[in-house]
């Protein structure tokens, strides 16, 4: 499936392609496979929302979400 996102966004004339994974498995192979450049690696427990509530505090200290950009 990351071929075809690969390719349509090269037909499509994207200069990129910006993601944000949650799962461990796709959090490795954008950077390992298909040179995504990790942008910032946050803990999803420790978010603060604009209102300043806390909304996924109950999370494990292992819930990630890591924002990654690929320029083609």
């Amino acid at each position: 499936m990351e071929n075809e996102v690969l390719n349509l966004a090269k037909k499509k004339g994207f200069q990129g392609i910006f993601t944000t994974n949650t799962s461990p498995l796709t959090q490795h192979r954008g950077p390992d496979l298909y040179d995504y450049e990790v942008l910032h690696d946050y803990q999803v427990n420790q978010y603060v929302a604009p209102d300043g509530s806390k909304p996924f505090q109950d999370a494990p200290d292992s819930q990630r979400a890591v924002c990654s950009w690929r320029r083609l």
